[in-house]
């Protein structure tokens, strides 16, 4: 289960006040759930898209209508576990809003853009980067099985694209281009190159949904 579940905060009986990591985890629990911001600051691995999505579906039970926020700061991380965040984004009820706060990069293009033009924002000093899909790691095996894993990642690099080029509304031409090396953008830039909808200071930039 997720940090922010109390079952992860095992106490003897009749000490819960005297636990601090309780209290902690219970004092975000609520703050999460009051606010129902969720903060996203972390590589994407299982981990982490497994967190998040945890607290996407108790916001979820909460409340089936209201919107949901996540702070976005990543460096990226695994295409397949980011991929599995973009779906549960795009298939859970409530209207789920995006902020890039610090960095959002590589896979974090990808969650970012997981959510319509108008639900995608940006902090200020926030750093975007671009680049194709990349392949972690030492990859050994029969040629054939070589063969098999480049024309997958060949696929993966071609919907990553697609996905960029539709929901920026850039030509797949123009992708492919910027893509070749990392193409990194602020905030501003971000904004003209059609990743978010605003560059925001303040929640209350955020129209309500």
């Amino acid at each position: 289960m997720s940090d922010f579940t109390a079952q992860n905060f095992p106490v003897a009986a009749g000490d819960d006040d005297e636990n601090p990591k309780k209290k902690r985890g219970d004092s975000l629990f609520d703050a999460m759930r009051r606010t129902r911001t969720i903060l996203f600051s972390s590589d994407v691995n299982s981990k982490s898209v497994r967190e998040c999505i945890e607290k996407l579906l108790v916001l979820e039970a909460d409340d089936a209508d209201k919107p949901i926020t996540i702070l976005l700061n990543s460096p990226g991380g695994s295409v397949s576990d980011g991929y599995a965040l973009v779906d549960v984004i795009r298939f859970i009820r409530p209207p789920v809003r995006v902020v890039g706060a610090g960095m959002v990069a590589s896979m974090g293009i990808s969650l970012i853009l997981s959510v319509p033009a108008e639900r995608r924002f940006s902090l200020p000093s926030t750093r975007f980067m671009l680049h194709q899909p990349r392949f972690m790691g030492l990859v050994t095996g029969q040629i054939s099985d070589l063969e098999i894993t480049a024309i997958e990642m060949v696929k993966m690099k071609d919907k990553s694209n697609r996905e960029v080029a539709e929901r920026t509304g850039q030509s797949i031409e123009k992708i492919e281009q910027d893509t070749k090396r990392d193409l990194w953008l602020s905030a501003t830039e971000a904004k003209e190159y059609g990743i978010v909808s605003a560059v925001i200071e303040s929640v209350r930039d955020i129209p309500e949904a």
